[in-house]
C-alpha cells in the first residue's frame, strides 16, 4: 500500500524534469538557429552581365570600403542595351580582413541554404517581365543555378533588357540565408539578410555600346577674363578612374561683370603615358557636343540655366564641326552680379556617333563627362586680389585652462594641390574641461618653411577664422558654431585693431563625453577692405576650410 501511495509522486517528478529538459533543448536549439542564420560578411558585390550578342560585358561593382563603418558605399550605375538578352553572374566578396575572403564559392558549398530575390522598376526588363519576385516568391524571374533540392539559387541569371528609358530605374538585389528554411515556397521574408542593395538601371537605345565613352580623368577648364586679369582656373581629377574614391573638384570664382572665354581641356592619365582626349574630341568633333546647366541667373549672359535640359535655351559656343553644329570646347561666358551662396555649374559631354545633329539633345547618344563644380561670382575689384594662403600644415594646440598637458591635432597636407589626401589628426579632449586652443599655420612646400600664422598676425584686419563643430559637443561656446550663423556665440580671444575678432586663439570647455567621435571645422577667410564687425564666412576669398574628426573622452 506505501509503495502504491509513492507512484503519484515519482511519476510528477519524471513530468517535471521531463517538461525541464524539453526546455533546455528548445533553449539549445535556438542558440544553434541564431548562429546558423549568421550573416556574411561582404563589402564588396560586382555584377557582370554577359551579351548574346558578343559585345563587351557590362559590368557594375557596390563596393563598401569600411564594412559597418559610416562611410557610403560606392555604387556603380547599370546601362543595357533595350533588346539585348544578358547572363548575369554575381561574384561576392569580403576585402576587409588580411586577405580577400571569397563568399560566391561559400555560398555555392552551402547554396541549399542561400536564394537570391530581385526587385526591379515594373517593365523594365522584357523577360522577365513584371517588377520581380521580392514581393511574391512566384513571380518570374529567369534563375540559372538550382540547388541539390532543384529549388533556385541566383549566382546566375538570365535578363532580356526592355525598350529604352530617358530615366533610370532601380535594380534591387537581396540574398537570404535560409538554414532549414529554404524550400519550394519560402520567400525573400524568411531568414536572414546577407546583401540588401539597389542599383540605378539605365536601358540605352540600340547600338548603345558601339558608342564607347572616353576615358577622361582630368579636366581643367580655364576663363580667361577680358579685363587683362589673371585666368582663373578649375580643375576636376579623378585619380584612380573608375575606382572607389572620390574625384577631387576644385571651385569657380569669377568676377561680377567679367566676361570669359572658357577653354576645356581633357586628358586621360592613367596610361603609362598622358592622353589627350581634347585633340580626339577635335578630330571627331561631328561626333560631340558639350551641354552646360548652370544656376539660374548666375550668369549675365548666357541668360537662364543652361541647356541640358533644352537644346534650343541659350550657350555662347565658339566653335563648330564641319556641319556647323556647336562643340562646346570653347565658349563665352559673363559672370552675373555677386552671390553670397555658391552655385553650380554643370558640363556634359555627349558622344553622338552618326546621331549629333541640329536639334540633338543632352538624351542623344553616349555621355563620357558629366560633372558638376561649384561656382561662386564674387564682387568688382575682389576677384582675384584676393590671393589665397598657401597653406600646408595646421597645428590645434588645446591647453588646459587649468594645468596639464596639452593636446595636439595636425592636418597636414604634403602635395599641397596635388592629388594625394591631407592626413587629419583626431582631437581628443577630456570631458568637462577648459581649453585654450591656438592655431599654427605654415607652408612647408617651399625650400624653407614659411610661418602663415605671422602673415595673419600681420594682417589680422584683413582675417577671420570661423568654426563649425556637432551640436553641443562643447558646453561653451554652445551651438554649433558661427560658420552659418556669424552673432552665434565664439569664444575669440584675440582681437583686430578696429575691434573684430581673429581666431588664432580661442577658448573652448567641452561637455560630456561622445559615444562616437563628432566633427570640427576651421574656415580661415580672407576678407581685404572687405572685414567688419558683420562680415560672415561667405564673405571674400577662403584660405582655409579643415574637418577634424573629435572626441570628448
Amino acid at each position: 500500500m506505501k509503495t502504491i501511495k509513492l507512484i503519484p509522486y515519482l511519476f510528477l517528478l519524471l513530468t517535471l524534469g521531463f517538461i525541464v529538459g524539453c526546455g533546455d533543448d528548445d533553449d539549445m536549439e535556438m542558440e544553434m538557429e541564431m548562429e546558423n542564420e549568421e550573416e556574411e560578411e561582404i563589402s564588396q558585390v560586382t555584377l557582370t552581365f554577359i551579351p548574346d550578342n558578343d559585345e563587351d560585358p557590362i559590368v557594375a561593382t557596390w563596393f563598401d570600403a569600411d564594412g559597418e563603418g559610416s562611410g557610403a558605399p560606392t555604387i556603380d550605375d547599370i546601362e543595357l542595351e533595350e533588346g539585348v538578352t544578358y547572363t548575369l553572374d554575381l561574384v561576392l566578396t569580403n576585402t576587409l580582413g588580411s586577405t580577400d575572403e571569397d563568399i560566391t564559392e561559400e555560398i555555392k558549398a552551402e547554396d541549399d541554404e542561400h536564394m537570391f530575390f530581385f526587385g526591379f522598376t515594373d517593365g523594365i526588363f522584357s523577360d522577365p517581365s513584371g517588377n520581380g519576385n521580392l514581393d511574391n516568391r512566384n513571380d518570374p524571374v529567369n534563375y540559372n543555378d538550382q540547388d541539390a533540392n532543384g529549388n533556385p539559387v541566383g549566382l546566375s541569371t538570365t535578363w532580356t533588357a526592355g525598350e529604352h528609358s530617358e530615366t533610370p530605374g532601380e535594380f534591387n538585389l537581396v540574398l537570404k540565408h535560409q538554414p532549414d528554411i529554404k524550400s519550394a515556397t519560402s520567400g525573400s521574408t524568411d531568414g536572414g539578410t546577407d546583401v540588401d542593395i539597389t542599383f540605378s538601371l539605365s536601358i540605352a537605345e540600340g547600338d548603345g555600346h558601339d558608342e564607347e565613352e572616353e576615358v577622361i580623368n582630368s579636366i581643367v577648364l580655364t576663363f580667361t577674363p577680358d579685363n587683362g586679369e589673371e585666368a582663373v582656373t578649375a580643375t576636376w581629377f579623378d585619380e584612380d578612374g573608375e575606382g572607389v574614391a572620390s574625384p577631387t573638384v576644385e571651385d569657380i570664382d569669377l568676377e561680377e561683370g567679367v566676361t570669359y572665354t572658357m577653354e576645356i581641356t581633357l586628358t586621360n592619365t592613367l596610361g603609362m603615358e598622358d592622353e589627350d582626349v581634347t585633340a580626339e574630341i577635335k578630330e571627331e568633333d561631328d561626333e560631340h557636343m558639350f551641354f552646360f546647366s548652370f544656376t539660374d541667373g548666375i550668369f549675365a549672359d548666357p541668360t537662364g540655366d543652361g541647356n541640358a535640359d533644352n537644346r534650343t535655351d541659350p550657350i555662347n559656343y565658339n566653335d563648330q564641326d564641319a556641319n556647323g553644329n556647336p562643340v562646346g570646347l570653347s565658349t563665352t561666358w559673363t559672370a552675373g552680379e555677386h552671390t553670397e551662396m555658391a552655385g553650380e555649374f554643370n558640363i556634359i559631354l555627349k558622344h553622338q556617333p552618326d546621331l549629333k545633329t541640329a536639334t540633338s539633345d543632352a538624351s542623344v547618344g553616349g555621355t563620357d563627362v558629366d560633372i558638376t563644380f561649384p561656382i561662386e561670382i564674387v564682387e568688382e575689384g575682389h576677384g582675384h586680389n584676393e590671393e589665397e594662403e598657401v597653406i600646408s600644415q595646421i597645428v590645434l594646440t588645446f591647453t588646459p585652462s587649468g594645468g596639464g598637458d596639452a593636446i595636439t591635432a595636425t592636418w597636414f597636407d604634403s602635395d599641397g594641390e596635388g592629388v594625394g589626401s591631407p592626413t587629419i589628426d583626431d582631437i581628443n579632449l577630456v570631458a568637462n574641461t577648459d581649453y585654450d586652443m591656438t592655431i599654427t599655420l605654415a607652408n612647408t612646400l617651399g625650400t624653407e618653411d614659411e610661418d602663415i600664422t605671422a602673415e595673419i598676425m600681420e594682417e589680422d584686419d584683413e582675417h577671420m577664422f570661423f568654426f563649425e563643430f556637432t551640436a553641443d559637443i562643447f558646453s561653451n561656446p554652445s551651438g554649433d558654431g558661427n560658420v552659418d550663423n556669424r552673432p552665434d556665440p565664439l569664444n575669440y580671444n584675440d582681437q583686430d585693431a578696429n575691434g573684430n575678432p581673429v581666431g588664432l586663439s580661442t577658448n573652448w570647455t567641452t561637455g560630456g563625453a561622445t559615444s562616437s567621435a563628432g566633427n570640427f571645422r576651421v574656415i580661415l577667410k580672407h576678407q581685404p577692405d572687405l572685414k567688419t564687425e558683420t562680415s560672415d564666412s561667405t564673405v571674400g576669398g577662403t584660405d582655409v576650410d579643415i574637418s577634424l574628426p573629435i572626441n570628448i573622452q
